[in-house]
């Protein structure tokens, strides 16, 4: 059935033709030259390093329907990066961090990495950066574990002209070609027999497209390897072998990285010193065979491109492009092969480089392959047992105010990262979620799915959770002495993003303005005007103005956290300031409609995922984490227990535990981690009980309780008008207030 698809496929994917490649691909003969480690150019400055590798060993893709080994071939799964394939990414990354000691440090600041969105890409990207930005110094947050979170970004396949080979039906008439072409068809006719001999034993056709691909990928076939290692070749190069394939499959990565060279140089790229590219097999032949003008052998596991930019004497760029390519990186990385572009030499100006290579840069990809953009994202990636949704840990303020005196000591991570304590935050939070989840999850990597809001603390706010959460044990260790695992970390675009930001739209901002301009917000500024002017007077811009408010808490938040000097005229406002920031963070969701909004998609993902899990449509997965922020959390909070609550602290955690009943129903428990100083004390969970529900509530009631805030068509309801301003719930008495405060936020 796989093999047909196969099949299938690859008539969909190939369906014109054209001639095949250009002259100057002939296969020649390659001098590589051997570079010593650390090998610098007299009299330069290293200014940029870019790696493009393929991902490490993987299992395979698919099994023949003969193979003997099912049943113990693939504990990750079909496609999934082994052990082997992490051990190798660690040992390359390992590698580098010796080659460039002199050049990086470990400010992961310094580090951008980019994938396909393929999950062996993910963790092999997850797996190199672990030892090659591996914590020293103040970034080691947690004691005993050589590793920190750094973000991995992506680009949804369908939209990813860099690291995948997306769909692009000039580049699929052109693959079609090649595959037609007299040198590969002449090659099967040529060794019919030895092909059918294989069909026979393997119980599919061999000889049809990429089932060749698939088999060879599966074994090894003696006495007929070579034949199907050559095979596999062949078919491999229909990807990427002809000047038009090179233009629409390399050229978009390599004008990427040809224009960060020319930025670095120029001064628009500052801290950058390392840009990471983690990708597929055809993705760097396409690159060897662009940088080179030579057909290659098709790349091995954990293969890696270096491109090194160099600043020459006279402040001119040059480039010099490595090639790291052994077969056993765990065991031996090797020597890096230099890889010289035709007529150029070693050390390549850039602006030559640029030249030669600028015949490979398309100047409008879609127009090239004939096809509109691919239609937005909107669907949450992954189904699971139990879920849990967090705000991101400490971080630093998203900006600072004019009076601000503590400018040099607040930010070494950058203005709204995360902070050394908020990894620490999150990571104690997971141990917390392990060890008291201990006898229902194990730490096989595929029981759990990660979705995060694209923002950079999110992203690494998951990672330090999940790293303590699914810290490996027996099989999944794969380097001794570090107790992490890759797991990849999901995300949708910021404009896409329904269930983890606040994308546009306009009913939404409509309805929050309503709400901000309410007699209730304004006459409490109004009535506190004396002490916001004179807050203002010393903070040297309008505090009482929106969001300056909750940016001028955020940044006298973060002195109060981290112990920085506290300014002595704050101190009697500061109570004032709390209200007013939990004021206007109410009015991003305190209405019907907002929580319909901004709580409806997440709150509908994680119901659906409940009775998938009951039905038995979703099988293996058993926790779903949501990595977002305040106003997620405050959203659905509201949504839950129609309680205005206080603004949720950094790393808040709600948890929804699906549990089974005897007679086979599911019933639903959420609990509230609230702890301000999780880092010292995680605390007890609370139970949140939903209106008119037990602390064991009824699936089918939960489903029935939240179905008001569900939106039928997101979209079509943020293009209606908003209606007059409507509140979830009353004001509470000062009474209800304080009660609500000792039991939620303590």
């Amino acid at each position: 059935m796989l093999f047909g698809a196969f099949n299938l496929e690859i008539r969909n994917l190939f369906n014109g033709k054209t001639t095949i490649g250009d002259p100057i691909y002939a296969v020649e003969f390659v001098k590589f030259i051997l570079v010593s480690p650390k090998l610098i150019l007299e009299n330069t400055k290293l200014l940029l390093v870019q790696t493009l590798f393929r991902h490490g060993d993987r299992s395979p893709l698919a099994i023949y329907p003969g193979d003997p080994n099912n049943a113990t071939c693939c504990p990750e799964g079909l496609g999934k990066l082994s052990l082997l394939g992490r051990r190798q990414q660690y040992a390359v990354g390992k590698y580098l961090r010796s080659r460039y000691e002199d050049f990086i440090t470990s400010n992961p600041n310094e580090i951008s990495v980019n994938s396909s969105d393929s999950d062996r890409c993910l963790r092999s990207a997850e797996a190199n950066i672990a030892s090659l930005y591996a914590p020293e110094g103040m970034w080691k947050f947690e004691e005993g574990l050589d590793w920190q979170p750094i973000p991995v970004h992506y680009i949804p396949y369908a939209q990813d002209k860099f690291l995948s080979f997306p769909s692009c039906p000039r580049a699929a008439d052109e693959a079609m070609a090649l595959f037609e072409s007299d040198e590969v068809q002449s090659f099967f006719q040529n060794n019919q027999k030895s092909f059918d001999d294989l069909s026979q034993h393997a119980g599919f056709n061999v000889t049809k497209g990429l089932n060749v691909m698939a088999f060879y990928d599966t074994l090894k076939a003696e006495p007929y390897w070579t034949l199907l290692e050559k095979g596999a070749y062949l078919i491999s190069r229909c990807f990427y072998g002809s000047p038009e394939l090179l233009r629409l499959r390399a050229g978009p990565l390599l004008q990427v990285i040809t224009d960060n060279m020319k930025g670095k140089l120029n001064g628009s790229i500052s801290d950058l010193k390392l840009q990471v590219f983690s990708s597929h097999d055809d993705n760097m032949s396409a690159m060897l065979l662009a940088l080179t003008s030579i057909y290659m052998p098709r790349p091995p596991y954990s293969s890696t491109i270096v491109f090194e930019l160099h600043q020459l004497q006279n402040k001119t760029g040059a480039v010099r492009v490595l090639h790291l390519n052994s077969t056993t990186p765990e065991i031996d990385v090797g020597y890096p092969h230099v890889l010289n572009l035709k007529g150029c030499s070693e050390f390549c100006p850039l602006d030559k480089f640029a030249k030669i290579t600028q015949k490979f840069t398309p100047d409008d990809w879609e127009a090239e392959c004939q096809e509109q953009s691919q239609k937005k994202l909107e669907t949450m990636p992954d189904d699971s047992n139990m879920r849990m949704l967090f705000r991101h840990g400490d971080r630093a303020p998203i900006k600072i105010y004019p009076g601000y005196q503590n400018n040099i000591a607040c930010c070494p991570e950058g203005f709204g990262k995360l902070s050394l304590l908020g990894r620490n935050q999150m990571y104690t939070i997971g141990k917390y979620l392990r060890n008291r989840y201990k006898d229902f999850i194990t730490s096989h990597p595929n029981e759990i799915a990660v979705n995060s809001s694209a923002s950079d603390r999110c992203l690494r706010s998951a990672e330090a959770n999940i790293a303590s959460f699914y810290a490996p044990e027996g099989i999944w260790k794969f380097e001794g002495g570090l107790d992490w695992q890759p797991i990849p970390v999901h995300y949708l675009p910021y404009s896409q993003d329904k269930f983890l930001s606040f994308p546009a739209c306009q009913k939404a901002s409509d309805e929050a303005m309503q709400l901000y301009k309410s007699e209730d917000v304004q006459s409490f500024f109004r009535s506190n005007k004396e002490s916001f002017d004179d807050m203002s007077q010393h903070a040297g811009f309008n505090v009482s103005d929106g969001l300056y408010t909750m940016a001028f808490y955020d940044a006298l938040l973060a002195d109060r956290i981290h112990n920085l000097p506290f300014p002595s005229w704050v101190e009697p406002y500061w109570t004032l300031l709390q209200k007013s920031v939990d004021m206007i963070s109410h009015c991003f969701y305190n209405s019907p409609d907002l929580l319909r909004l901004r709580a409806g998609p997440l709150l509908q993902a994680i119901t659906e995922n409940m009775k998938g899990k009951i039905s038995g449509s979703i099988t293996d997965l058993k926790l779903q984490v949501f990595s977002a922020h305040e106003d997620n959390v405050g959203s659905m909070l509201l949504a839950l227990t129609s309680t205005l609550m206080p603004r949720p602290p950094y790393s808040a955690t709600i948890v929804f535990e699906l549990h089974q009943l005897q007679d086979k129903t599911g019933a639903v428990r959420v609990l509230y981690l609230n702890s301000t100083t999780p880092e010292i004390d995680v605390g007890k969970p609370h139970v949140l009980n939903l209106k008119g529900c037990s602390d064991l509530c009824p699936l089918d009631k939960f489903v029935k309780i939240t179905m008001k805030f569900i939106p039928d068509d997101w979209d079509a309801e943020c293009q209606q008008p908003a209606k007059k301003k409507s509140v979830v719930v009353s004001n509470s008495t000062k009474a209800e207030l304080k009660q609500q405060f000792q039991i939620f936020y303590h």
